[in-house]
C-alpha cells in the first residue's frame, strides 16, 4: 500500500500533503508559533480522517536542512553495494555510520547518497505518532542535483503494528509535487458558544495570568522543535557540518525572545 497522507516536517511549520490522481495537494499548515498547538494538530488531523473517511496513514517527509549529501565519483559498471556507501560516509559526519540511514542512486557516472540521523527519525516519528498521523515510512524530497527519485529512509519503527495484516509499504519513485488544496468534505460548524465569542464586544480581555499560562503551553507544546534539531547539514554543494549542539545553538538565536529563553530552560 502507498499512504495517502505525507506529513512534510520544517522548521517553521508542518504541512499534510493528500495523494491525488495526479500529484498531492495541501490538507492544512500549522504554524510552530501558533497558540495552542496540539489543538491546531488535532484539528488538522480530523480533517485528514473527514478526508479519508477512515484511518489515515501518512509518511514522513524530512526536511532537507537535516539530511546531508554526498556525491561520489563512480565508474564501475555494477550498481554500488551498501559497503561502498558506507565507506563514503564513514567520517563526513559527525556521527558512526551505524548511526544513520541512507539511501543511494547511482546515475551519470556519478553515486549520489542522502542520509540522515536515525535519531531524527525517531524524534519524527514520536511526534506524528504523538498527534495520531499514523506514519509508516520516512521519506524525502531530493535537493536539486541530486537523486532523481523519492528518497526512501525506510519504515517507521511502528509501522507493523499499524499497517493492516498482510499489507506492505509500497515506495514512491515520483518526487512530491503539490497543487492545490484539498476541499473537506465536511468542515465542523461553530457551536453557539463559539458564534457568540465571535460576535463584536463580547471578547473578553484576558488577564496577565491567563496570557502567561498560555505562552507556556505553547512553548511546552513546540518543545518537539527542540528535540528535532538539525543535526545533519545539507551539501550546497558543501556546506561545513555542525555538531548537534552548534546547530541547535543557532535555531535557538533565530527564535522570538520568550521562546529562545524558555528553549534554553529547556536544554
Amino acid at each position: 500500500m502507498k499512504p495517502d497522507f505525507a506529513l512534510s516536517l520544517s522548521f517553521e511549520g508542518i504541512s499534510l500533503l493528500n495523494r491525488q490522481k495526479t500529484g498531492w495537494s495541501h490538507v492544512g499548515y500549522v504554524d510552530l508559533a501558533a497558540e495552542n498547538l496540539s489543538d491546531h494538530l488535532e484539528k488538522l488531523n480530523a480533517k485528514a480522517k473527514r478526508i479519508a473517511d477512515g484511518t489515515v496513514y501518512s509518511k514522513i517527509v524530512i526536511p532537507n536542512e537535516q539530511i546531508r549529501y554526498i556525491v561520489v565519483v563512480y565508474t564501475e559498471q555494477q550498481d554500488a553495494s551498501y559497503l561502498q556507501v558506507e565507506a563514503a560516509l564513514t567520517g563526513a559526519t559527525p556521527y558512526a555510520v551505524s548511526d544513520l540511514v541512507y539511501d543511494w542512486e547511482v546515475h551519470a557516472g556519478q553515486l549520489y547518497i542522502a542520509a540522515v540521523a536515525r535519531e531524527t527519525l525517531e524524534e519524527a516519528e514520536q511526534f506524528a505518532c504523538q498527534h495520531k498521523f499514523n506514519p509508516v515510512r520516512f521519506v524525502a524530497t531530493p535537493a536539486q542535483n541530486t537523486l532523481q527519485r523519492e528518497i526512501d529512509f525506510g519504515p517507521c519503527e511502528g509501522a507493523n503494528s499499524l499497517l493492516p495484516a498482510g499489507e506492505k509499504f509500497e515506495p514512491d519513485q515520483t518526487i512530491i509535487e503539490v497543487a492545490g488544496h484539498v476541499i473537506d468534505p465536511a468542515p465542523p460548524q461553530p457551536s453557539s458558544a463559539q458564534a457568540k465569542a465571535s460576535k463584536p464586544g463580547r471578547t473578553k480581555t484576558k488577564t496577565t495570568q491567563i496570557n502567561r499560562s498560555l505562552a507556556g503551553a505553547r512553548i511546552r507544546a513546540r518543545g518537539w522543535a527542540l528535540r528535532l534539531v538539525p543535526v545533519l547539514a545539507m551539501s550546497r554543494p558543501q556546506i561545513q557540518l555542525r555538531t548537534p549542539t552548534q546547530t541547535l545553538r543557532l535555531t535557538l538565536r533565530l527564535k522570538t525572545t520568550v521562546a529562545h529563553q524558555a528553549q534554553q530552560r529547556t536544554i
